[in-house]
């Protein structure tokens, strides 16, 4: 026995959706009503799960241009550091000593 409450809606649905739905019910001799039910619980279920997708692809989208951010700022360094290097080897820097 479904102890679960019902709340009964409206909603219009093209004529060859209900002949389809008419013929899968005679077809499996389940109500049109159960098979309703079917169908928009397997279509919440994806919604919700696209949601997720989403979500987690925006997350990894963002961690990935922090990351990014993170290597251009690390390759910005490495050049002037590199920079410093060449310098310092040209005796052209700057001793901060005098």
């Amino acid at each position: 026995m479904n102890t679960t409450p019902s709340i009964a809606i409206s909603t219009r649905i093209p004529a060859e959706m209900v002949k389809g739905l008419d013929e899968v019910a005679s077809l499996t001799e389940r109500s049109r009503s159960f098979h309703i039910k079917k169908a928009l619980n397997l279509y919440l279920i994806n919604c919700k799960q696209q949601s997720v997708k989403n979500d987690t692809l925006q997350e990894l989208d963002s961690a990935f241009s922090e990351l990014n951010a993170a290597l251009k700022n690390q390759n910005n360094l490495s050049t002037l550091d590199n920079l410093i290097d060449e310098l310092e080897h040209r005796d052209l820097c700057i001793n901060r000593d005098d």
